[in-house]
């Protein structure tokens, strides 16, 4: 069986009933049929991002925004070219409107075709009534009318239905960056990309990329420049990648915004000067989302506990077991994982013990 691309092309049938299009040469065809054989105008239309198909491993593309024709037989197949396997039109949501008034949403988001053979997808046919404007689909476990105007979702029609698989598509551009001083250290701020992907992001430093994970949330700090009023001169930008972290990338930066400052120079667990006390700091920022800097001091040589607790107690991280020689510490919390809420953060060492609340807000 061929694979299917949600393509547009027109086959003419001989035969209009429904049962004949599930039969046809390829997976997971959408038949719109005319149910009194007139001949009508159907037009197709991108609603929002298209994408190409897996030989262009998803990328965003503007050449399958539409298509128009009349029609002169009953039965229209949205599909590819049975010839060449041209692609007429992409993966997205579409509009398809019958006589420029009549119309249904079609969104096939949702199919990765290097598994269509794992997924396979069923034929959907759609019945249109110039008598009395209604639609109703035909599918693999669904018989019944569709609303002019809605949505069809055809994931909702596979033999095993799946969450639709967007992961692996690039990523809209991510716009409007902008820092404000958080700490003293450069807070990163943009618009998420707006589209399906779950996109995440990478930050990039003076043109290197200082994230090692990609972020899931549109923020970040660095924790590594302290901010100042005189050169050197930092330049950030971010780049959205798609939403399984390594795939693709959004085809553009954000615009790129430059700080002053300087750069850190210690290493992690390093102290930076005696303390006079034990001391375990709030949290900043707070509230927060999804990471935050816990600073403390230990006042002598021993092993330091930090823990980090739900609102009822249970141990949620262990973000310090270790041996510690007396100084000032920070450490990074990244919440990205847990829900939003009150949690429970300690600090033990030797005799001392402190505890602060913290929360975190989605």
């Amino acid at each position: 069986m061929k694979a299917k691309h949600f393509v547009l092309y027109v086959l003419l049938f001989l035969i209009t009933s429904v049962s004949t299009y599930s039969n046809s040469d390829f997976a997971g065809e959408i038949v719109v049929v005319i149910t009194d054989n007139s001949t009508r105008q159907i037009d197709l239309n991108a609603v929002g991002i298209v994408w190409g198909d897996h030989t262009t491993n998803y990328a965003i593309t503007n050449s399958y925004n539409s298509y128009s024709t009349t029609y002169s037989s009953a039965a229209y197949d949205f599909c590819e070219s049975q010839d060449n396997d041209l692609p007429v039109v992409g993966y997205g949501l579409y509009k398809i409107t019958i006589d420029t008034a009549y119309f249904i949403y079609v969104d096939e988001r949702d199919c990765d075709w290097n598994n269509r053979t794992l997924y396979s997808d069923p034929d959907i046919t759609f019945n249109f009534d110039p008598s009395s404007h209604t639609w109703t689909a035909y599918g693999s476990g669904y018989n019944g009318s569709v609303g002019s105007g809605s949505t069809f979702n055809i994931w909702t029609l596979k033999t095993s239905p799946q969450t639709p698989a967007t992961s692996t598509f690039q990523p809209t551009d991510p716009s409007g960056l902008s820092i404000t001083n958080v700490g003293g250290h450069p807070s990163l701020t943009w618009s998420a990309s707006s589209d399906p992907s779950s996109a995440k992001y990478h930050v990039y430093r003076n043109g290197t990329q200082i994230t090692s994970s990609a972020l899931t949330s549109p923020d970040y700090v660095d924790d590594d420049i302290d901010m100042g009023s005189h050169p050197p001169t930092f330049a950030y930008k971010v780049r959205a990648v798609s939403g399984d972290g390594t795939t693709s990338s959004s085809v553009n930066y954000t615009n790129e915004v430059t700080v002053h400052g300087i750069e850190v120079e210690k290493k992690p667990g390093v102290a930076i000067e005696v303390p006079l006390e034990n001391k375990l700091d709030q949290n900043y920022p707070n509230p927060f989302n999804p990471a935050t800097t816990i600073s403390y001091q230990i006042l002598k040589d021993g092993r330091v506990t930090i823990k980090v607790f739900d609102a009822i107690g249970r141990e949620v991280t262990t973000l310090v077991d270790e041996f510690k020689p007396s100084g000032q510490y920070s450490i990074k919390f990244d919440a990205s994982r847990l829900s939003s809420g009150i949690y429970i953060y300690s600090v033990k060492s030797g005799d001392y013990n402190a505890v602060k609340k913290m929360a975190l807000i989605k």
